[in-house]
């Protein structure tokens, strides 16, 4: 069956609807929570002196992070927390080359 050339959405208005919807998705990716935001986070309740369980979310965004800079100095424990670490390119106590 042929749909009846009135019937049919010219091609403006396709242009437009595409448009529309690459904006949508432009915002809705703009609102995601970047995963080094998470990590920020985790990294000041952890200096806080604070013992950190990590949700689902939590920990899948310190996993990537993590593979992607593996210098950071966090780690996640079996039990599903978060810990400080030495970080792996500690260059000694003033950390100036000395």
């Amino acid at each position: 069956m042929k749909i009846p050339y009135r019937y049919r959405p010219t091609l403006g208005f396709v242009v437009l609807v595409l448009s529309w919807a690459f904006v949508a998705a432009f915002f809705w990716w703009g609102a995601q929570r970047p995963d080094l935001d998470v990590v920020w986070e985790i990294y000041d309740r952890l200096q806080a002196g604070e013992s950190v369980l990590l949700s689902p979310e939590e920990r899948h965004a310190l996993d990537r992070t993590l593979s992607r800079h593996p210098e950071l100095g966090m780690c996640v424990t079996p039990e599903g927390k978060a810990e400080l670490t030495a970080p792996a390119d500690d260059e000694g106590e003033g950390g100036d080359g000395d």
